[in-house]
């Protein structure tokens, strides 16, 4: 057992417009000792982690079996996105993502994270958004429809939202659709490296075997996709090498999928269990569609969690003692509903128009893709509306469920329409 630790926490009151300290102490180990942050489901997300920020602005949990400190408030969290010395935004992928899938934007740290990211963000800058939309968001949004919309009804996670960011994907990246090879399965099981590295590997050399012929082709005779506009591109005077555009092709399933198909489910369930918010959506699309959204990503961000890890020594970070290589996890899920930030932030309230939201991050490790996730979100939400009138839950009076605990989303969608 770790030794005993006081905790001090400075709290800044804006009412009282002066510091109050509180002192707590707590045993290194978790506060919960039955739930574990990185596996168990919990449906009670949201009502666990206000109870937590009601008593301390950080609380120790568990974390892949491991003590971990969970941040519970907006500043804390903001904080941590933003101390890439002490809680470095690359390390716990460095750890869990690189043997597997390579080096990433997400595990590279310091000169060659900033040219990694000046190679592949001009791919993802918003004035490229109405290229996409009409060749990509719209047409596929379109595809996935027309199977079930005679039917009246439909499960729109098996149906729509866990099929459109993929084949979104497959479309950037010109890879066919194929019998013989789900792209999707083989992007979550290579992700799955800390869970389980045999499953990872075998998806790893399997996903390469594929993905290997196609870049060499495309280097010799490139087209119009994403992975030559890679293979092509220059900063500085350097490129991307094989491996690197191996790695950011591995990346892109998994990041630009599993993010925007619960995004999209959770902004979906949102409006579907408050009637007033859809009504006022389908009246006036072109104005509230972008703001149901962001209120969605608010609301239930898809990624709840992020973890992190400390630097090797021990330190003291904004008044918490934290043991050298500790697990810190950003919990954008309680800063996105810290009071002290938003006003009855349990609501879903479409007339909240904030945008300091913290779903896709701050700082140096902020999401390459937010932008065109955001757009992809939009129009999948606006085709759905817009083709499919009256949509509504099949039994209203037993919702769906939000599942997960680092990545959230409901698993069934079941609606009729018409």
């Amino acid at each position: 057992m770790r030794p005993r630790i006081r905790l001090r926490f400075m709290l800044h009151s804006k009412l009282r417009g002066s510091a109050q300290k509180v002192s707590t102490t707590r045993l290194l180990k978790a506060d919960i000792d039955d739930i574990d942050f990185s596996v168990d489901d919990m449906t009670d997300l949201p009502a666990r982690v206000a109870r937590m920020r009601a008593v301390e602005p950080a609380t120790w949990v568990r974390f892949a079996g491991e003590p971990a400190l969970h941040l519970n408030t907006y500043d804390l969290v903001k904080a941590g996105f933003r101390d890439e010395v002490n809680i470095p935004g690359h390390g716990f992928y460095e750890e869990t993502q690189q043997p597997a899938m390579g080096w990433t934007v997400q595990s590279l740290s310091g000169k060659a994270h900033h040219t990694a990211r000046g190679l592949q963000s001009p791919f993802f800058r918003r004035s490229l958004l109405p290229s996409y939309i009409a060749s990509l968001f719209e047409p596929v949004a379109h595809e996935l429809i027309d199977k079930f919309i005679d039917d009246g009804e439909a499960d729109l996670v098996a149906e729509f939202t866990k099929q459109y960011p993929p084949r979104v994907i497959m479309r950037l990246l010109d890879l066919e659709v194929s019998a013989d090879v789900n792209w999707s399965q083989l992007a979550w099981e290579m992700i799955q490296y800390g869970h389980n590295p045999d499953v990872a590997e075998a998806a790893i050399a399997e996903f390469d075997r594929r993905i290997g012929p196609i870049l060499e082709e495309r280097r010799r005779h490139p087209g119009n996709d994403l992975i030559s506009a890679l293979l092509a591109a220059e900063v500085d005077g350097e490129r991307m090498s094989d491996d690197e555009v191996f790695s950011f092709v591995r990346l892109m399933f998994p990041a630009g999928s599993d993010t925007t198909l619960l995004g999209l489910g959770n902004t979906l369930l949102a409006l579907l269990t408050h009637p007033e918010a859809m009504d006022r959506t389908v009246a006036d699309p072109e104005h509230e569609i972008p703001w149901a959204v962001e209120e969605g990503l608010r609301w239930q961000p898809s990624v709840a969690h992020l973890p992190r890890r400390s630097v090797s020594d021990d330190i003291e970070w904004n008044g918490i003692p934290i043991p050298g290589g500790t697990m810190v996890l950003l919990s954008v899920l309680s800063a996105n509903r810290d009071p002290a930030q938003f006003s009855d932030p349990d609501r879903f309230d479409l007339e909240r128009h904030s945008q300091r939201t913290l779903t896709f991050g701050l700082a140096t490790h902020h999401c390459l893709g937010e932008h065109f996730a955001r757009a992809e979100m939009s129009i999948a939400l606006r085709t759905l509306l817009d083709r499919l009138p009256n949509l509504r839950l099949s039994a209203p009076e037993q919702a769906p469920l939000v599942h997960g605990s680092v990545l959230r989303g409901p698993d069934r969608l079941p609606v009729t329409f018409g």
